[in-house]
């Protein structure tokens, strides 16, 4: 009984890492956003600036390190098989990704999206396989509380970092995310 209390906990902290990971993308104090390219949606038109890629690949690898660690420690590799089987569509799409980088312009910026697409596909993967629609819903529940309180309290304790103050949006909160639209996005889950 005690053994499986701390299976479930191994693979919730593994989750809300996952969760951690996804939403420091968003964050108005996380200024690094890997490969940024300047481009007109067409083309690139200046040169790529690579701001803290290795933090990038490191909020992404810490995960993927938890995730192979609890396959070690409770391996369902039967199960995981299965589940990457019937998902092929989404495996085929991440090969498709792979394969660009045999025609792409700007090759270092191609594989760097292409090890992230394949790492948070990977523990999307792993997500739903050992969990249930209740548990995800459980753990989503809880992992939204904390952002809101959190944008709350950067909006009453700090309002020159939660309220915006550029000119079409002046007022608008944006909470600990860098732009009001996050917040909505996450307040609206």
């Amino acid at each position: 009984m005690e053994l499986d209390k701390f299976k479930l906990l191994r693979k919730e902290i593994l989750v809300q890492l996952i969760f951690i990971r996804g939403i420091l993308r968003s964050l108005r104090f996380y200024y690094f956003r890997g490969v940024l390219c300047p481009s007109n949606w067409i083309t690139i038109t200046g040169p790529c600036q690579w701001n803290y890629v290795w933090i990038d690949l490191l909020f992404l690898a810490v995960p993927l390190l938890f995730l192979i660690l609890e396959l070690v420690w409770d391996p369902d590799w039967k199960g995981l098989f299965k589940t990457f089987k019937s998902n092929w569509m989404i495996i085929g799409f991440v090969g498709l990704a792979g394969l660009s980088l045999s025609w792409s312009i700007q090759f270092n910026v191609t594989l760097y999206k292409f090890v992230i697409l394949t790492g948070v596909t990977f523990m999307a993967i792993y997500i739903g396989q050992f969990f249930d629609l209740e548990k995800l819903i459980k753990s989503l529940t809880w992992f939204f509380c904390v952002v809101s309180f959190l944008s709350l309290g950067v909006v009453y304790f700090f309002p020159d970092l939660g309220i915006m103050s550029t000119q079409y949006h002046m007022g608008s909160w944006n909470g600990i995310f860098g732009h009001r639209n996050p917040l909505g996005i996450f307040m609206a889950l």
